[in-house]
């Protein structure tokens, strides 16, 4: 009877637990992240970016210098992160906000869902919150097999990186490729990105170039950006006309995402219709 009754209390907690329900089932955490966001401006501190399938990228800074290292963690890893999270249900914790004292540092942890849905949490540095510390200290461990390794970057402070996709490791990459005209390419893929003059997000944007012997400054002639449904964008014209080029576009909406597309160029006539067709399908 005892152990009945444990497990369908545990049963219990796990039905009620919010941010079980926002990862999904664990066959879907290969396609989860989580970041860790904790560099202050002056003094320095630990980024960190996870996906669930194993790769992280680990930035520590300390007074304007930066170390970067990419490492790949075990699926036994990346599943004791993930059990972290829920374990202590971090979309149900509850901070009181307050004002910052002078260059406190506020880490936040954000997770990203399946879906490409996204949730943040962040604390001031003095303040106790045992079930948001006990995530942020098992992300901050993972310092810890940096050591002897060699930084894949090493050198000034790169306040503005974000972490790149290798190109053509999305579905939506593979459905832009099928569209390409000729002399097109997909320059680059951004994740944790958000459209041009519209209001943060966490989505992907893909990067197209037209292909010429010679290249202004800007390496590419056209951005789609692939944010989650709920994301909110400000409206036709966040800026009021105020930005010195337009906003992205939303062009098409799914049951998962919103669509932007910035650029318009002529040598593609059809390019809000081609990816319309590749990825609202």
């Amino acid at each position: 009877m005892k152990a009945f009754l444990f497990l369908l209390a545990v049963s219990t907690m796990t039905a009620n637990n919010k941010t079980s329900d926002f990862l999904g089932p664990e066959d879907q955490w290969p396609k989860c992240h989580i970041v860790l966001e904790d560099i202050q401006g002056l003094f320095g501190g630990t980024a960190i970016h996870l996906d669930g399938s194993g790769p992280c990228i680990i930035r520590i800074v300390d007074r304007g210098k930066e170390k970067r290292f990419k490492l790949k963690l075990t699926p036994k890893e990346t599943k004791a992160l993930r059990k972290a999270c829920i374990d202590a249900d971090l979309l149900t914790v509850k901070i009181k906000d307050r004002m910052g004292v002078p260059d406190e540092a506020r880490p936040t942890i954000i997770l990203t869902n399946a879906k490409g849905n996204t949730f943040k949490l962040a604390k001031w540095a003095n303040d106790k919150v045992p079930r948001f510390d006990k995530v942020y200290e098992a992300l901050l461990d993972l310092r810890e097999k940096t050591k002897g390794i060699k930084p894949e970057y090493d050198g000034k402070w790169e306040r503005e990186w974000k972490p790149v996709k290798k190109v053509g490791t999305s579905k939506e990459v593979e459905a832009i490729r099928s569209v390409l005209p000729d002399g097109w390419s997909i320059s680059k893929v951004e994740n944790n990105t958000y459209p041009c003059y519209r209001p943060k997000g966490n989505g992907e944007a893909i990067h197209l170039r037209r292909q010429q012997a010679k290249r202004r400054k800007q390496s590419y002639d056209a951005i789609i950006h692939i944010m989650p449904a709920d994301y909110k964008d400000g409206g036709d014209d966040p800026t009021d006309g105020k930005a010195q080029t337009y906003p992205a576009k939303l062009i098409a909406t799914t049951s998962e995402s919103k669509i932007y597309l910035w650029g318009k160029p002529r040598e593609w006539p059809t390019l809000e219709q081609d990816v319309i067709r590749a990825l609202a399908k």
